[in-house]
């Protein structure tokens, strides 16, 4: 890993050089954009035979949010559990597709798997910075299979900055800095520019962000160490295409990425008592956790259009991830000797975190806080462990698009094929540390490790979508065929897992009228098992249907639909913070049902020389397994038949109002999240919690923006969840003033 110091400093030399960097390119025009779109584009959307939405530019500009988790709140049927208060590992989750890690959705960025390792380990890790993105698309129902691996909830494309693709004299661009609470900072530039180079129009793109906080939270015993983040992002585009002239329309874009992470962060949360005290408190156990991340990225999209009727888009990309993870993990008597009967009355973390007042828990409650020193003993020692994990990602993959019209309509099919191949290597390694006046000092003994192996996979996926415009409807129906092998190689040994996968899907649009559709969808989920699964455990498989209708005109928009996720076999996937199971080890669920409402609104009222928009999202869901069962993984524990799934709340809302002028205007959200049961069949459940948020921009020019934003107005505290060890908070009320530039 590079020294912190040393990388913030190249990230600002690279954003002080945007600003300075010109090319000389003649003048050209083109209508082209870069295809990034995977639902088409917004002029798409009411031709799909299926849901899906667009957060554009001008949404996410109304809060610049940096937390995937508040953008995605804009968004039915999509629901999230927040960890650390910035979202810098999202859990999400779609239509009952279990959050955790966001590994039950697939993410794609412009188009393309995103994901440390998609198949092998797809807890995401890794989570492209939101801040610099251009638009979010979310997608369900049958439109999902064609964005694999995991199909049963849906799929979120991130889109990235294009390359401007209009000619101008001069490089143009936006420099978006911001500064706010508990030392919070974000710049955020591009620059970028188009034109020609010999006879070939030439685009550039450079970008770069930079975003950090102290942290909201107070670690016992040294409050003067922070407990934030820093983030750094940089990105390089360039983009060639063919002439006006040339027979044969071609474009060719090239990015390539770096982004890290160093944060304070910690899986250790607090007891439900010291929550009700000082929910921003942490444990002086957790004062070394930190994690540090590189991420590396080439993508190389191709287009290719041989005639109107006929498109073909290719890309090859490879994605590198690391990551360093020192977190407390456990007290030492729990891995040291079983057969010990001092170790056996002893208990884990999560025993101690419910019961800190016990005979022998409250002295391990004590280390925890630094109000004990350890005894010397193995028992009394504090296990660290470093998570660390490479990852890669890389494949080719390739869309036709054939368009031909008839005289009642218009037919189109879509083929599609990708060859995809990850691993992820793991070497977690346990340090032992005694607590000594409220400090960790390591005992100086090297441990065996603790965790190693790689997970590997090779998978092929194809899949086929036919649409049909006949007047009023649009028909489509689909296939998509998944074959993975995978290995997990530990202990020189090696687990081979092979499985091959059909999934059909049909949907249908009737258009009423001009302004009014009616839509139906049904088609089969699927999520892969991990490297090294065991024989007797099931890949997750789902029938799902949607039903429902959406209006949409110039000033008003409205959409109502019905889910049903009908589950073959819901599949549970450990995490390193599930202490009673290993690390990607795979659960059957048996079946369970998911049924859903998912609403949204919008409207805006012209008052005078003022503007009033006005929206709702909304989402109720409820669920049921439909057996009784026992089950080591420890988010279902024992199940009784018509026990609800974890972490899936019945309500979500989002509520937004605002007031506009020319040069003004004022935004109030409001964003609900009922409570969630946090082990099905258990009464343990996070809280409610209501929060508001605020903003208010001011243009003094067309070219300059002033913005100052309130988040958590009302200070609302809640107890979000108690994963993975402990009760933790939502972010507090926290403000922010940003400048946006915009320059050509």
């Amino acid at each position: 890993m590079t020294d912190r110091s040393e990388r913030t400093h190249a990230v600002w030399l690279f954003l002080s050089l945007l600003s300075s960097t010109t090319v000389s390119l003649a003048s050209a025009e083109s209508d082209r954009t870069e295809h990034l779109y995977v639902t088409g584009g917004e002029a798409e959307l009411s031709d799909i035979a299926g849901s899906a939405h667009i957060i554009d530019q001008t949404q996410l500009e109304q809060f610049e949010y940096t937390d995937i988790h508040q953008v995605i709140g804009h968004v039915p049927g999509v629901y999230v559990r927040t960890e650390e208060g910035y979202g810098l590992r999202p859990n999400i989750g779609m239509r009952g597709a279990a959050a955790e890690r966001s590994q039950k959705i697939t993410l794609l960025e412009d188009g393309l798997l995103i994901g440390p390792a998609p198949y092998s380990a797809p807890a995401a890790y890794y989570f492209p910075n939101v801040a610099r993105m251009e638009a979010v698309e979310v997608f369900k129902g049958p439109v999902a299979i064609q964005y694999g691996p995991n199909t049963i909830g849906g799929a979120v494309n991130l889109v990235t900055t294009s390359v401007p693709q209009h000619a101008t004299e001069q490089p143009a661009g936006v420099i978006n800095s911001a500064i706010g609470s508990d030392q919070t900072g974000k710049l955020h530039a591009h620059i970028g520019q188009s034109g020609t180079l010999g006879q070939w129009q030439a685009g550039w793109l450079l970008e770069g962000l930079h975003y950090r906080s102290d942290g909201f939270k107070t670690i016992d015993k040294v409050p003067d160490k922070e407990s934030g983040f820093e983030r750094n992002d940089l990105r390089v585009k360039l983009q060639l295409t063919t002439p006006p002239t040339a027979p044969t329309y071609q474009q060719w874009t090239l990015k390539l990425g770096y982004a890290n992470e160093h944060a304070n962060e910690t899986y250790l949360g607090l007891t439900d008592a010291d929550f009700d005290a000082d929910p921003y408190r942490r444990y002086a156990a957790s004062q070394l956790d930190n994690i540090e991340t590189d991420h590396h990225q080439v993508q190389l999209h191709h287009l290719i259009e041989p005639s109107e009727a006929l498109q073909i888009k290719s890309a090859l990309y490879h994605h590198r991830f690391s990551r360093d993870w020192l977190k407390f993990e456990d007290f030492h008597q729990s891995q040291t000797d079983p057969n010990d009967p001092l170790a056996n009355a002893l208990f884990s973390i999560k025993d101690v975190l419910q019961n800190p007042q016990g005979i022998l828990e409250q002295r391990y409650y004590e280390l925890l806080t630094g109000e004990r020193n350890s005894d010397g003993s193995e028992l009394q020692k504090l296990d660290l462990t470093n998570n660390a994990r490479d990852y890669r990602s890389q494949g080719i993959e390739s869309r036709i698009t054939h368009t031909q019209p008839f005289k009642q309509g218009t037919y189109e099919w879509v083929a599609g094929i990708r060859f995809h191949h990850d691993w992820v290597e793991r070497d977690h390694t346990i340090n032992a540390y005694n607590m000594v006046e409220g400090l960790l000092v390591h005992d100086g003994i090297e441990r065996s490790p603790k965790l190693v192996n790689r997970g590997e996979t090779d998978a092929w996926a194809l899949f086929l979508n036919n649409t049909f415009t006949l007047d009023r409807w649009v028909l489509a129906a689909g296939l998509r065929g998944e074959s993975i092998r995978s290995t997990l190689t530990e202990d020189g040994q090696a687990l081979k897992h092979t499985e091959s996968i059909l999934l059909p899907g049909a949907g249908a649009l009737y258009h009423v009228n001009d302004q009014f559709d009616l839509l139906l969808g049904v088609y089969r989920g699927f999520s892969a098992n991990s490297p090294g699964s065991a024989p007797e455990i099931e890949p997750e498989t789902s029938v799902n249907w949607e039903f429902g209708g959406r209006y949409r005109n110039a000033h008003h928009h409205a959409e109502a639909i019905l889910f049903f996720n009908d589950y073959r076999n819901l599949l549970g996937t450990c995490r390193a913070s599930d202490t009673s199971c290993s690390v990607n080890e795979n659960f059957n669920g048996g079946e369970v049902e998911i049924a859903g409402l998912e609403l949204l609104a919008g409207t805006t009222l012209n008052l005078a020389a003022f503007r009033m928009p006005l929206s709702i999202t909304y989402t109720y869901t409820e669920s049921a397994f439909q057996s009784s069962f026992q089950s080591s993984f420890p988010q279902w524990g024992d199940v009784e038949q018509g026990d609800e799934l974890p972490y899936l709340p019945d309500h979500q809302l989002r509520a937004e109002i605002g007031l506009s002028s020319t040069h003004w205007d004022w935004l109030l959200a409001a964003q609900y999240n009922g409570e969630m049961r946090e082990v099905a069949g258990n009464s343990h459940t996070s809280e409610d919690y209501l929060v508001f948020d605020l903003a208010t921009h001011f243009w003094y020019s067309s070219a300059l923006r002033y913005q100052f934003k309130v988040t958590n107005l009302l200070d609302e505290t809640a107890l979000v969840a108690r994963r993975p060890f402990g009760a933790r908070p939502n972010r507090p009320r926290s403000f922010e003033l940003s400048v946006k530039y915009l320059f050509d």
